[in-house]
């Protein structure tokens, strides 16, 4: 059953889906490292030469082919705030899962990362109300959400795990 992993940034997506991953020996997709190696740039050298149009192309081309190649799939932080690649997202089947945590978390954990420039332009308001406005989109593409607050990223993986075969369970009895 594959497994997408979406939410704001600094949630853990790539962290525990390359656990995930690693726990189901599954093959794993990080599509911000796709569009980085697709590109032959990083995403934010590829927003200021190309622009956002031309990025969420590219992301939604490779959303769609990475859906059908992995197992495990952790979307960037926008990707599914965008109509068409939510549409893409609610149309694969598997298990769609928002990742969540306090701003403040996310704050602490993102830091000086410079591959996040949205934080370091927008101010202490406006990456609140950001997450705000994703929040329900993430809401309405996901099947579940898990709080990543002061949680191990493996606890999660383990925790995403047993609800992946608690729903193939489910899936089994409703056919019978």
């Amino acid at each position: 059953m594959p497994v997408i992993l979406i939410g704001f940034m600094g949630t853990g997506k790539s962290t525990v889906g390359r656990l995930l991953a690693e726990s189901l020996n599954q093959s794993f997709c990080d599509l911000d490292d796709l569009i980085e190696k697709e590109a032959g740039m990083t995403i934010p050298a590829y927003f200021d030469t190309y622009g956002a149009k031309a990025f969420r192309q590219l992301e939604q081309d490779l959303l769609k082919k990475a859906i059908n190649e992995y197992d495990i799939l952790s979307t960037g932080g926008g990707t599914p705030t965008i109509l068409a690649n939510q549409e893409v997202i609610q149309a694969a089947t598997g298990l769609t899962i928002k990742l969540d945590a306090p701003i403040d978390e996310i704050r602490s954990r993102i830091g000086d990362d410079a591959n996040r420039p949205i934080f370091k332009k927008l101010s202490r308001q406006a990456f609140d109300e950001l997450k705000q406005q994703r929040d329900t989109m993430y809401n309405q593409a996901s099947d579940m959400s898990i709080d990543t607050n002061q949680r191990h990223p493996q606890e999660i993986a383990d925790e995403i795990k047993a609800r992946i075969f608690q729903n193939i369970d489910e899936l089994n009895y409703a056919s019978l």
